[in-house]
Formats: C-alpha cells, sequence, structure tokens
C-alpha cells in the first residue's frame, strides 16, 4: 500500500484520551495486533505525540543473528516520506528490536535460546494524537472506508474498566526467578576479578508469574498510572496478534530512556547510525560496552531478549523514535516475563545485587498484580 490508497481524517472533537481511545478500538478486534504509543516525541518537543494503530494487516519477524536494524532501516528511510505524518505512520512499522542486536554488532556469540532479532506489526490503520494541537489525524485503507469506522468505533466503543486497587508492596503470588538469589550472587563474585577493567557492569535476571485471567493491557494501565502525573514519560503497549506460527507476544513498558528520535520530513541521524552507537546502552550492560558484553556472554546462560533492545517506530522517510527496552514487560506463553538488571563494581556486595533486581521489578510485578485483581472485579 502507498499513501494514494490511503484516506486521511482530520478530528477536532474527539474529546478522547489516547488510551481510552486505544480501550475501545481493541475491543472491536480482539486478538488481532494492535499497539499505543503515548507522548512520543518525533519533534524534539517531549510529549507533543501519541498513536494508536489498530487493524494491522501483517507482522514480520527477523530471524536470530540478522541485523535488523540494518533492514528496517533500508526498507523505510530510502522511501519517499509521505507529506501527512499519519499516513507515514500508517505505512510504517511499530515494534523491537531484540537484545542481541548488539551482540550481532559486537561479535558475540548468540545464547542458544535467541528469539527473533526483531518483530514489527506494520500496515495499521493510526489515529495520530497531537497534543501540542488538541486535534487527531486518523489514517487507514481508503478501500472500505475504514478512517471512517475508526473514528465512529473510538467515538462509540465501551471504556475501559476500572482498575482494581490493592496494597502498595502487592506482588503475584508466584513470581520465580530464573536464576536464584545464590547463584545470582555468585555470577557477581566472578565478574569481580574482571571489573578492573570495566567502568561497571550490568548481570540481568528474568522474572515471571503466571497470566492467569489476567489482561496484559490492564497491567500497562496499572504501570502507567503508578508514575508521577508531571514525569512526562512514554509508555508503549504493543501487541502481536494471535498467529498460526507463533505463540501471541505482547509487550509494555513505561518511562524508558530516549535512544533515537528523528522528526518527520526533517533532517536528523540515520536510524542504523543513532542506534549502533546507543546499544548495547551502559544501563543494560556496563561500560566500556562492548567489553561489558562480551562478559556478560561469559557468566550468564541464556539470552535477555527484549530487555537492553529499544522499542519504537519507523516510517517512510526516515521519521523514528526508539526508546531503551530496560523498562519492560514480555507475556508470552502463559507468563509476563520482567527482566531487571544490577550493577556490579569491584566494590559491590553480591547480597545487594539480588535485591537490586527485585527492587526494579517491584513496580511492574505490582501492575500485574493489580490487572490480577481487575480481573476478578
Amino acid at each position: 500500500m502507498d499513501a494514494n490508497e490511503l484516506a486521511i481524517l482530520s478530528v477536532d472533537d474527539l474529546g478522547l484520551d489516547p488510551l481510552t481511545a486505544f480501550a475501545r478500538l481493541r475491543t472491536f478486534t480482539p486478538g488481532r495486533a494492535a499497539f499505543l504509543l503515548e507522548s512520543l516525541s518525533f519533534d524534539g518537543e517531549p510529549g507533543r505525540y501519541s498513536v494508536v494503530g489498530y487493524r494491522v494487516r501483517s507482522c514480520e519477524a527477523l530471524l536470530p543473528g540478522v541485523d535488523a536494524v540494518a533492514a528496517q532501516a533500508e526498507s523505510y528511510e530510502a522511501k519517499p516520506g509521505p507529506e501527512s505524518f499519519a499516513a507515514a505512520l500508517a505505512l510504517g512499522a511499530v515494534g523491537f528490536f531484540s537484545s542481541s542486536i548488539a551482540s550481532v554488532w559486537n561479535r558475540v556469540r548468540l545464547f542458544e535460546d535467541e528469539g527473533s532479532s526483531a518483530m514489527f506489526a506494520t500496515g495499521a490503520t493510526v489515529a495520530l494524537f497531537d497534543h501540542h494541537a488538541g486535534s487527531v489525524t486518523v489514517a487507514g485503507p481508503a478501500k472500505g472506508r475504514v478512517a471512517e469506522r475508526c473514528v465512529w468505533e473510538m467515538k462509540n466503543g465501551p471504556d475501559p474498566r476500572p482498575l482494581a486497587t490493592v496494597e502498595a508492596d502487592a506482588a503475584p503470588p508466584h513470581v520465580h526467578a530464573d536464576v536464584p538469589d545464590e547463584k545470582f550472587q555468585a555470577r557477581a563474585a566472578r565478574a569481580k576479578p574482571f571489573l578492573s577493567e570495566l567502568e561497571t557492569l550490568t548481570l540481568a535476571r528474568t522474572f515471571t508469574t503466571p497470566t492467569g485471567q489476567a489482561d496484559a493491557f490492564d497491567a500497562y494501565r496499572a504501570l502507567r498510572a503508578s508514575r508521577p502525573a508531571n514525569a512526562n514519560e512514554p509508555g508503549f503497549y504493543i501487541d502481536f496478534g494471535e498467529s498460526p506460527v507463533q505463540a501471541r507476544l505482547q509487550l509494555f513498558g513505561v518511562g524508558t530512556s530516549c535512544l533515537h528520535q528523528r522528526a518527520h520530513a526533517a533532517p536528523g541521524p540515520a536510524l542504523h547510525e543513532a542506534l549502533r552507537a546507543a546499544l548495547p546502552s551502559r544501563a543494560a550492560v556496563g561500560a566500556p560496552a562492548g567489553d561489558a558484553l562480551r562478559l556478560v556472554r561469559q557468566l550468564e546462560d541464556a539470552s535477555r531478549q527484549t530487555w537492553g533492545g529499544a522499542v519504537g517506530v519507523v516510517a517512510p522517510g526516515g521519521a523514528s523514535s526508539f526508546l531503551l527496552g530496560d523498562e519492560i514487560v514480555a507475556v508470552q506463553h502463559g507468563a509476563f516475563w520482567c527482566t531487571a538488571g544490577a550493577g556490579v563494581t569491584e566494590t559491590s556486595e553480591p547480597l545487594r545485587v539480588g535485591e537490586q533486581t527485585r527492587g526494579a521489578v517491584a513496580a511492574r510485578l505490582h501492575a500485574i498484580a493489580v490487572a490480577h485483581a481487575t480481573a476478578l472485579l
């Protein structure tokens, strides 16, 4: 599909915030890929744009070991960008680059359990919320009057149910750490002889808990609601939908660090160049990043998957924005997956390292507990 096959509608009186609009739209296409990107900046002004996407036409997963950033950049940056930013997003791709991207660039051997190097949803009908202008622009296929249907469904769909209230320190009842405390502390101790050559090292482990009847979107809403109202932190929820060839994957997070931004119809660094400079990040592996990454590969025995990668959007003409996946939750195979890192230095106490990771996932686990309680209302 190209820009000539899209219909563009401007809506000035929608009266909805992006989260409510998305909650309404997803009820019309259950099980189908959809996404919500809240308060992302594409023009240097924080918090200007939020993007709602649904009725996604396809999702693409790239194999491990592939330089997926180069592949996506080649696919989208060379294409001319349409005049409408909403149209560019409707023709673009929303998804993630996994943490294995940095290993590919640094020629570090991949783990045996590496998943896709990237996954992107393409061909969505989108509603672009411009918070500065107070307007909404909808872009979707002209055939079938999909854009008009999107506006109607945003206005007439059901509102999200209220979230349950749980104790401030509540967590799901069954949380499993893939690396027990003792083993994690032993890794920190093993790393110490090498730390004289590094400024810092980040070790990571993953906590899982069953999804049960909880809705991942409720967990995202709870995580988002837990952040300070004035924090101006971006958030994302991406559902890659049900597929006969791959288990359903949902990702969400709030407050991740910006790795790259390039405005629509404006000059800026190329996606591949910018992300190669940003990944692996100091927060995810330590510093110097390349040396820390190699040590991580020696000490850990499983892939970090999406954690430490990048989440965002790329559109024709090079408009793009990506965030570090350091506060991310993956939902797949009947479980919530929360990975967290702990910084290790020569003076670190191994006993404190495990506590750091548990503290780092506390907000995410609390949000999951809220989702479980909400499912029982």
